[in-house]
This record gives structure tokens, C-alpha cells and sequence, in this order.
């Protein structure tokens, strides 16, 4: 069993005070000697003062899923995260995940935070920067069976690379996340939401961008065509 993660994380650098949060809170989780960090916004840069915390500054925005992919392509472990940065997680949430062993079964895809199945921590801002966010009570993991009434599942990804497909160019804010799972699925993997991990979640601060909702819409026209060449 491999026992490090390499964690991605976009961002548009809306609230570097929830980033810096969430990464201190990794740096702390002994499973995780990797953080890349997909800057996509041109005009900001931001710095980290860690060597396991690798910086990529975008002459434009690449948007969520074209980032994924960029992450992917520079990890150095076979084992990966995909974080929003808009959420703060538990304390030593990859070290527990990684010692389930689900990730080492050969039918397992992706595994994913389904908000549905999240304790409620609420979404106090003011408590982000320096959240007390306790460990698991309980970690367990439900199979994914209907794909299409997730709820935020793409918050969190985790998985072994080799269960990591490029998303189209096409799909540039959402569905990525569908697209990982259908392709799992298709190749007989079981995907799984992840059930009981106490995280603080602010939603989507990618909405706040120009032209969020037109991206939206198309990404779902896009998204409805590939569907039926995956499912």
C-alpha cells in the first residue's frame, strides 16, 4: 500500500484565508507530502512559505477541470486528491482514508465527498482560518449507484491515477466530475461517497466569476452530448 497523497487544488484566489486553511491543515496530515496549487487567477500570485506546497501561477484561467487535468500531469505519487478551495477538511482526513484500504481494492474508482453525507459544521467564515474540525467518529463509504443526484460530490476527489481520465476541453467548470465517474464506471470500477467527514464548506466561490452561468449552460449542452458515448 502506497501512503502518500498528492492533493490538487484550483483556485481564483477569492479567499486566500480559507486556502491558507485548508493547506495548514494538510500540512499537519502525515499521509500528504504533496500540495499543488493551480493559480488561475493572472493577476494575483500567491505564495506559500513549504516545500511540499508547489505553486503554479496561469497566464489565464484554465477553469476547475482543465486544471485537474494540469495537476494530474505533475504529481509525483500514484495516489491523488482533487480539493476545492472553498472547503476545510478534518484533521488527518487523507491519513484515515488511505488507511481504510479501500483505495487498494482493485474495483474501486473514485471516492468523493457527497455533502448529502456530511455532518452539518455549518459555514461560519469567521471560524475558517483556524477551524476546529475534530477527526472522524465514524469514517464509512456508500457506493455510488445513481451518478446523476449527486450533491457537491466533485468538492473532494480521491483516487488511485490510474482511475483518473482527462476531461474533454470542452467541459470547463462542472460535469468534470460526472465524467471521472462515468468513466469508472464504464470500466467496471465502484465509485463511493465518502460518509461522516466533518468538513467547513463554503459554496462555490467560482460563481462570483464573469460569465459563471453561461459557462454553466454550456458545459451542460457539452456534457449531454459526450454522456452517451461513457454511460
Amino acid at each position: 500500500m502506497q501512503n502518500k497523497i498528492s492533493i490538487i487544488i484550483p483556485t481564483l484566489l477569492r479567499r486566500d484565508d480559507i486556502l491558507n486553511a485548508c493547506i495548514n491543515v494538510l500540512l499537519k496530515d502525515p499521509a500528504v507530502d504533496e500540495i499543488i496549487i493551480i493559480n488561475n487567477n493572472p493577476k494575483k500570485t500567491f505564495e506559500y512559505n513549504n516545500k511540499i506546497v508547489k505553486i503554479f501561477n496561469q497566464e489565464e484561467n484554465l477553469y476547475v477541470n482543465k486544471s485537474w487535468n494540469k495537476g494530474i500531469s505533475l504529481i509525483k505519487n500514484e495516489i491523488f486528491g482533487l480539493l476545492n478551495d472553498d472547503i476545510v477538511p478534518c484533521h488527518n482526513f487523507c491519513t484515515q482514508i488511505i488507511e481504510s484500504g479501500i483505495l487498494d481494492k482493485p474495483d474501486t474508482g473514485l471516492l468523493g465527498m457527497n455533502l448529502s453525507f456530511m455532518p452539518d459544521f455549518g459555514v461560519d467564515e469567521d471560524e475558517l482560518e483556524n477551524p476546529e474540525i475534530p477527526e472522524f467518529a465514524k469514517l464509512e463509504f456508500k457506493p455510488l449507484i445513481d451518478i446523476d443526484t449527486l450533491s457537491d460530490w466533485g468538492c473532494a476527489i480521491l483516487g488511485q491515477k490510474e482511475n483518473y481520465y482527462n476531461i474533454p476541453d470542452s467541459l470547463k467548470i462542472v460535469h468534470g466530475d460526472n465524467y471521472l465517474l462515468y468513466k469508472n464506471k464504464s470500466n467496471n470500477k465502484q465509485n463511493y461517497s465518502i460518509c461522516g467527514l466533518p468538513v467547513k464548506h463554503i459554496h462555490s466561490l467560482s460563481v462570483r466569476s464573469r460569465g459563471f452561468e453561461q459557462i454553466l449552460m454550456q458545459d451542460l449542452k457539452n456534457w449531454m452530448s459526450i454522456l452517451p458515448d461513457i454511460s
